[in-house]
């Protein structure tokens, strides 16, 4: 079967099975990396019937598969070329993907879902507490209401709140049928009354909500712990359930001041702590590890630097409340570029009406406002209305975005070389492997005149039907790739 051949069975399967966008995002691009427009196959372009995938090698034919079209020269229609390909208008009915949850489907999460599989923790559920950890020290990023360059962060501070479960009500009731003689346990009469346990309400356990909070040094960790509980107590109305009685945390100097302890007990708050060398008996930590993948989840969404990581910790908090159903989902997702109108409007005719900016998460001390990124200071504006663009406005963007500097415009796309091993250095084609018609080998040979076979398959690639294919030649020398 030639090279053009296993494409195009290939491609039949994968429309077979109605894996019609991973052949798109995954296979072709590969196809077109490596190979010349001969050996591209679009999923979407009209094909004939698909065919199964045979049972064994002996079964297939190269003669009896149906002979598909190939597809133009030139890359693959509908996929982004360059940045500016992947500037679209704000479309209020569609679910923004920054609200979506992980998905096993989402590559940007494969390599934050192996380093959580390095660190096992078990699951940990406080009760009727307050859990706190912090993180740090990173790498700057800016504190939202001042400009970019002044008074960085460099730690975030994670609180979880969970519900006392214990002292909640539930249903009770038994399971009883009626018997009678020549009646066999376990047949139900139509016209018996359904028993009460058919009618139990059953409540499932609340996700802990999460806050978060940025700190430049370890000191303010004990003033934002007081804004963060002031913050819960003005969310909840009866969840949780009882009073914040508990505070946990680990033996940081920032949790274990007198200060910070007096405070606690003129509020009535019990302060608890780990013993120390276990990081498991934080619920806390877990939390940590949750927002740092969400954060690069959004980070690496969006194309922002990691030095913004500051808006997209406090999006992942965030989010993770609006999943547990405390707050609503923002009109306007996380890190969507916009065109704010200037107010009021220049005096100049010739200037323009509008500058552009970034809305990255809802402000919580201002009431309706989101923190939004303009001429280098990140400031909590309110009254933004989204309203679409015309195809105008999205040409004026695409003309300009080159001038730009992020956040204002996306990171510009990574080369290939970076994620596809393929494109390092040229590879030797694969020579075309055996089919039933021209296999040599005494046991395909067997199979294929429904012979007893006598003897094993030789497993040489050109000569068996079963044979393993060569590993690739390379023909030039590998490329120097700098990350």
């Amino acid at each position: 079967m030639t090279w053009n051949d296993q494409i195009r069975t290939l491609h039949s399967i994968a429309c077979h099975k109605d894996l019609t966008q991973v052949w798109e995002t995954v296979v072709q691009p590969w196809l077109q990396s490596v190979g010349t427009g001969e050996r591209t196959l679009h999923a979407s372009i009209a094909i004939a019937q698909p065919v199964a995938a045979p049972a064994s090698a002996s079964q297939a034919a190269a003669a009896d598969q149906p002979t598909v079209p190939l597809a133009p020269t030139g890359p693959a229609v509908g996929s982004p070329k360059t940045l500016k390909d992947l500037i679209k208008p704000f479309d209020e009915d569609k679910q923004p993907w920054q609200h979506q949850k992980y998905s096993a489907d989402n590559s940007m999460w494969q390599g934050a879902a192996l380093r959580r599989r390095a660190h096992v923790r078990r699951s940990n559920v406080s009760l009727g507490t307050c859990s706190v950890d912090l993180s740090g020290p990173h790498c700057p990023t800016c504190r939202p209401g001042n400009q970019t360059h002044k008074n960085p962060c460099y730690y975030f501070l994670v609180l979880t709140v969970r519900p006392d479960m214990i002292a909640m009500t539930c249903d009770a009731a038994t399971q009883y049928e009626n018997t009678s003689i020549g009646q066999a346990v376990g047949d139900v009469d139509p016209d018996t009354e359904a028993a009460p346990s058919n009618n139990l309400v059953v409540s499932q356990p609340r996700p802990a909500l999460v806050y978060a909070a940025l700190l430049g040094t370890k000191d303010e960790a004990s003033d934002e712990i007081k804004k963060l509980l002031v913050q819960i107590n003005n969310d909840h109305a009866n969840y949780p359930n009882e009073v914040i009685c508990r505070i946990h945390s680990d033996q940081g100097g920032e949790f274990t001041s007198h200060e910070f302890k007096k405070f606690l007990t003129d509020k009535g708050i019990l302060a608890t702590t780990t013993a120390g060398y276990d990081p498991n008996a934080n619920a806390a930590e877990a939390k940590v590890g949750a927002l740092k993948r969400r954060a690069r989840y959004l980070l690496g969404g969006c194309r922002l630097p990691i030095n913004w990581w500051c808006v997209a910790t406090l999006a992942a908090a965030q989010l993770c409340r609006a999943d547990a159903g405390l707050e609503e989902y923002s009109i306007i997702p996380f890190c969507s570029r916009v065109m704010v109108v200037k107010d009021p409007s220049p005096r100049s005719s010739f200037m323009p009406s509008s500058d552009p900016a970034t809305i990255f998460v809802p402000c919580v001390s201002v009431l309706g406002a989101s923190w939004t990124y303009q001429h280098g200071l990140v400031k909590a504006r309110t009254n933004i209305q989204p309203q679409g663009m015309s195809d105008d406005d999205i040409t004026w963007i695409k003309t300009n975005l080159s001038s730009w500097d992020t956040p204002d415009a996306p990171l510009p796309l990574p080369s290939a070389l970076l994620y596809d091993a393929t494109t390092l250095a040229p590879v030797a084609p694969t020579p075309d492997g055996a089919t039933r018609e021209t296999a040599t080998c005494p046991a395909c040979i067997c199979i294929r005149r429904k012979h007893r076979i006598t003897s094993s398959h030789s497993l040489v690639w050109g000569e068996c039907l079963q044979g393993t294919p060569p590993p690739p030649v390379v023909e030039g020398s590998l490329q120097e790739v700098e990350p």
